[in-house]
């Protein structure tokens, strides 16, 4: 397991909508954030050890982080096991629904944005035919489609990527249920008892 923090910028400052936050976090809590960042599987008494607080107040310090919603505790997994072919994709319509919402939820979205009229999204799989059919699933689906781009790259070599949604086998996926996709963790899902 891994911590992946929502807000924080390029220099590695922790944010929440543009304000540093200091104001709501205290330096005890950037230290144990910090910590994390460099081992998320950090036990809680070494933890106690680094920060000279006591296991109890880390443990009550990390639930309260996660309550506010600031710190998420999530698998990473290497980009080998769903693939490192990766796929931009700028659509613009006149409704776009759930479709963001339906994006975040997915283990195979690695980020997205909204724009003006519009989501920005990095989708990752296994081959460029395979992003191709899960992007015409998810741009059928659109109401409005004023516009579409894709550009297609790869990832780095062993980037880890946060897992949002714990179903292997899409039974509850929102884009396997939605788009028919066929699965976000094919190697892990072959190896599954079911």
């Amino acid at each position: 397991m891994s911590i992946h923090i929502k807000y924080i910028n390029c220099s590695g400052n922790i944010l929440l909508g543009g304000n540093f936050l200091r104001n709501n976090v205290t330096d005890n809590d950037a230290l144990l954030i910090r910590e994390l960042i460099k081992d998320g599987r950090t036990s809680l008494s070494k933890l106690a050890r680094i920060t000279g607080l006591a296991y109890t107040t880390i443990r009550e310090k990390l639930e309260r982080l996660r309550k506010k919603g600031l710190l998420e505790i999530k698998p990473l997994v290497n980009s080998r096991l769903i693939g490192n072919i990766a796929a931009c994709i700028k659509i613009k319509a006149e409704r776009m629904g759930n479709i963001i919402e339906t994006l975040s939820k997915c283990n195979r979205v690695l980020s997205v944005m909204t724009v003006h009229n519009g989501v920005i999204a990095i989708i990752v799989g296994s081959s460029k035919t395979e992003l191709t059919a899960i992007i015409e699933n998810i741009v059928s689906k659109v109401e409005g489609l004023k516009e579409f781009e894709i550009e297609y790259g790869s990832l780095p070599k062993n980037v880890f990527i946060p897992l949002k949604n714990p179903d292997i086998g899409c039974n509850d996926c929102v884009l396997g249920e939605l788009y028919k996709c066929n699965g976000c963790l094919p190697v892990l899902g072959a190896k599954s008892k079911r």
